[in-house]
């Protein structure tokens, strides 16, 4: 009996591929900037007078806070479904060749 060891390659999972390694290259830094600077343009005084401080959260108001750690999360989360999706491509289950079988939880 013989395996194959390769799937053919569909134009919606390169699409995917595709989309995924944009997000994590591209995606993030546009989004970052966007909010960034919708929270430099609705802060009081406007542009001119605004300083750089180091070290501290993301925004004084709460809500741009959220987003900002939000999109962290979002963001960090990427390279992971990145790392399953491609796992996919070959026979098997990505999730039991990561060790996150939950029919043997002691083990993984």
């Amino acid at each position: 009996m013989t395996l194959e060891l390769t799937r053919p390659v569909s134009r919606r999972m390169l699409g995917t591929e595709t989309l995924l390694v944009l997000g994590l290259s591209l995606g993030q830094s546009a989004v970052y900037a966007v909010v960034s600077i919708i929270a430099k343009l609705t802060a009081h005084g406007g542009l001119s007078k605004q300083t750089a401080a180091l070290n501290t959260s993301a925004s004084a108001r709460p809500y741009l806070d959220l987003a900002y750690q939000l999109l962290g999360i979002v963001f960090a989360l990427l390279p992971v479904l990145l790392a399953v999706h491609l796992l996919s491509r070959d026979p098997g289950d990505p999730a039991r060749t990561l060790g996150l079988d939950v029919r043997r939880p002691g083990p993984d």
